[in-house]
């Protein structure tokens, strides 16, 4: 599926994925859209990320972290360095030898709107302006990419129930021995 048929008017367009000439050991940095404003890169509110490859979606994840979406792939552009997780490492990993073929990658999101509650704590009642926890809507969003194209996005290999491909895992384990031995 491709990124353009998505219909949502919130549909945020991040920025273009590139890889880093810099001398910083991460291979990977963002190029953020200029229609992407401060206050949205840093927004604390849950959000729903789109990594599409060429126009096609590969991979929809959601986060709440700190910090936004620039925090969110904080990990995804270092997932060559430090001692990343299978998944963080994995889609760095796809994501650079998609880079070396001259394809493009942009990043899309949705942020979740907040939302006013009432809640009773241990002793008294309180409102607050909560974030939604995106689980649930991340979950909504793949089954229905599921039910659209038949499949799961290529990136999302633990819903699809798919293993990862050799070459990202043999790939895993070679940087986690060199590591090692170091």
């Amino acid at each position: 599926m491709e990124i353009k048929e998505i219909k949502n008017p919130d549909l945020i367009e991040v920025g273009k994925i590139v890889l880093n000439k810099g001398k910083q050991k991460r291979n990977l940095n963002i190029e953020y859209s200029t229609s992407l404003t401060k206050t949205q890169k840093k927004d604390n509110s849950s959000r729903i990320y789109f990594i599409s490859v060429n126009n096609i979606i590969k991979k929809i994840g959601g986060s709440n972290a700190v910090g936004g979406i620039k925090n969110t792939f904080s990990f995804y552009m270092s997932g060559n360095c430090g001692r990343p997780s299978l998944r963080t490492f994995g889609i760095n990993f796809l994501i650079e030898q998609e880079l070396k073929k001259g394809k493009s990658i942009v990043i899309h999101m949705i942020l979740i709107p907040r939302v006013n509650i009432t809640m009773f704590g241990m002793f008294e009642e309180t409102k607050k302006e909560v974030s939604i926890a995106h689980n649930l809507i991340e979950s909504s969003l793949v089954e229905e990419y599921n039910n659209r194209c038949g499949k799961f996005p290529d990136w999302n290999f633990q819903e699809g129930g798919v293993k990862w491909p050799q070459d990202v895992y043999t790939a895993f384990i070679e940087y986690n021995n060199k590591k090692e031995s170091h």
